[in-house]
């Protein structure tokens, strides 16, 4: 594998399709191990992150039970022990180099739109979690979702905000928590830009490239499209070839007749 280097950081980056936020790697022991740990040194060592991770959510798991926002969460999905996810796991395409796949994810809460604060900064303040870095804030649309259980657990509404949340502790700094609301057409969810004020840019993406709105936003306007387009380019029913353009252009023409 040929490795690129940045000319500005000035170190090796790899390239996109391995670095993969869920999917990590469990070797099977003994000297197969030894050698695919080797040859895949950058994959293999995940795995002792995994394994401090999961201690770390274990821990995270018992504190969220006796807080006092435990009975604001809607629905929590943990990572399994990683021994029990590396017996399950289907053998993967590193499997004859001793290196076997398993899927290692983030801790999942899901709350209700009117508890997303109040949550999150319980997440953020309390020493247990200390998750003070918003790493990413996104949406997905279900509409039409193939998979059956995504309606159940998207309380039967069409789209779900995703906000992922980092320690900057040194101890923790590897350790993402993924917290989700489920939210229908034509309903807002709260901004967060109280805790976060580097939410802002965010909320105006999501608002702009899918169309839900956060009430209590500073300047929730579009920052990807123009303010005249039309639709909100990422949903599901928007046409895959676009709606056509020409409108755009001939009010950018109208503007320029009338500046100059």
């Amino acid at each position: 594998m040929k490795l690129k280097k940045s000319p500005r950081m000035g170190a090796f980056l790899f390239p996109g399709y391995l670095r993969q936020p869920c999917w990590m790697h469990m070797t099977n022991g003994g000297s197969d191990a030894s050698a695919a740990q080797d040859k895949f040194g950058a994959v293999t060592s995940a795995t002792a992150i995994a394994e401090k991770n999961a201690a770390l959510f274990a821990t995270q798991k018992t504190a969220l039970a006796s807080s006092a926002v435990a009975a604001k969460i809607l629905r929590q999905v943990w990572p399994s022990d990683a021994a029990e996810l590396s017996a399950a796991a289907p053998a993967g395409v590193l499997a004859k180099d001793g290196v076997k796949s398993a899927v290692i994810d983030m801790p999942t809460l899901q709350v209700a739109k009117e508890n997303l604060n109040e949550v999150l900064r319980f997440l953020r303040d309390t020493p247990e979690f200390a998750y003070g870095f918003l790493l990413d804030l996104t949406a997905v649309d279900f509409l039409n979702s193939p998979r059956p259980a995504d309606q159940e657990e998207n309380s039967g509404k069409r789209f779900r905000v995703v906000y992922l949340l980092r320690s900057m502790l040194p101890e923790r700094r590897s350790a993402t928590i993924r917290l989700c609301v489920a939210v229908d057409e034509n309903e807002e969810v709260p901004t967060i830009t109280s805790l976060w004020s580097g939410a802002d840019w965010p909320e105006r993406e999501v608002f702009d490239l899918m169309g839900i709105r956060f009430s209590g936003h500073p300047n929730l306007r579009r920052i990807v499209l123009p303010d005249n387009y039309r639709g909100h380019p990422l949903r599901k029913d928007f046409p895959v070839k676009g709606i056509g353009e020409d409108y755009l252009i001939e009010d950018l023409l109208y503007k320029r007749r009338n500046v100059d």
